[in-house]
């Protein structure tokens, strides 16, 4: 049997697969500033859904990266416009949890 076209397999499929992922994937608007799309696996890790990391809107950084931590992630987001499309760019920074917990997240961006 021949593959299948990525294109072919439709929204759901790739939702499915997303959502069985152990580590988070998310889209992240670099004009809004915004989270436009999180798998659920962000609930496990942070304890908001994906409709509340929508819904924290351009204000997410704000309120759960740690303030010392806000800068360097401001000028990662910035570097990332640059990206060419077959780059790729590592960020480390700390994240307060919906329960307080402090965690670090490694972002890993294209």
């Amino acid at each position: 049997m021949p593959p299948v076209p990525a294109g072919a397999l439709g929204l759901a499929f790739w939702e499915k697969l997303a959502n069985l992922l152990p580590g988070v994937i998310y889209i992240f608007n670099q004009q809004t500033m915004t989270n436009e799309y999180s798998n659920r696996s962000i609930l496990d890790l942070l304890g908001y859904s994906p409709k509340e990391i929508a819904e924290h809107g351009a204000t997410l950084g704000e309120s759960v990266v740690l303030i010392e931590d806000q800068p360097a992630l401001h000028a990662y987001l910035d570097t990332l416009a640059s990206l060419h499309d077959d780059e790729e760019a590592r960020h480390e920074y700390r994240v307060r949890t919906r329960s307080g917990e402090v965690r670090w997240l490694r972002s890993v961006d294209a």
